[in-house]
């Protein structure tokens, strides 16, 4: 397919592989579609090959693409109001509830690997992307269980972001808060009313 398509501009770049944002070359598609398409060396290809199957999990929208979550957190001065944070990390959440219940593990979120698109209302989505690291259901894999992860609460972060953080962050698996428990929790609660208050929002131009 990818033959058929000319790369228009680089999407982001990891440690496997490139995305380009492509159109296609043959006249007879539409104009207006467009596609992501990641290229990568030779002895990456098999990461390439499982991205693209588990991929078909879900389809991101990229004709209103704005960057990564990575960008967006740039642009906000790397510090994102944290009003904003609790409907973002709410829409993730949701996310890795449904790769979840598909039997698959990301095991590489991170800003860079988050697209932010706008829907047609003007509201800014968040989709999770880059599944080259994911565990597949009937897989065996080998996995870094040597790390563990990090603990950082800021300090100008309400104290029902700092207890969110630090559900998130158990060092023991077994203790840690999944994705679904973490929906219910009063910070991502509030992502869910402060997200239905922003359509509104956008809906009537206030």
């Amino acid at each position: 397919m990818s033959r058929n398509l000319r790369k228009l501009m680089q999407l982001g770049r990891g440690s496997y592989g490139i995305v380009h944002l492509a159109v296609p070359i043959n006249p007879t598609f539409s104009t207006k579609a467009c596609a992501a398409v990641k290229s990568s060396m030779l002895e990456h290809s098999s990461i390439l090959q499982k991205e693209d199957r588990v991929s078909q999990l879900m389809l991101v929208q990229l004709s209103k693409d704005r960057g990564s979550l990575f960008d967006m957190i740039q642009s906000y001065g790397r510090s994102i109001p944290e009003q904003k944070v609790k409907i973002y990390t709410r829409m993730m959440l949701k996310g890795l509830c449904c790769i979840h219940q598909k039997g698959y593990v990301h095991c590489d979120l991170k800003p860079k690997n988050i697209i932010v698109f706008v829907n047609d209302h003007g509201v800014k989505q968040l989709k999770i992307a880059d599944f080259g690291m994911t565990k597949e259901p009937g897989r065996e894999e080998e996995t870094n269980s040597n790390e563990e992860p990090e603990l950082y609460l800021p300090q100008n972060m309400s104290e029902k972001g700092k207890d969110f953080l630090r559900k998130c962050l158990v060092r023991d698996p077994r203790k840690r808060w999944t994705a679904k428990m973490l929906l219910n929790h009063p910070f991502a609660v509030e992502g869910h009313t402060l997200s239905l208050m922003e359509q509104v929002r956008c809906s009537y131009n206030f």
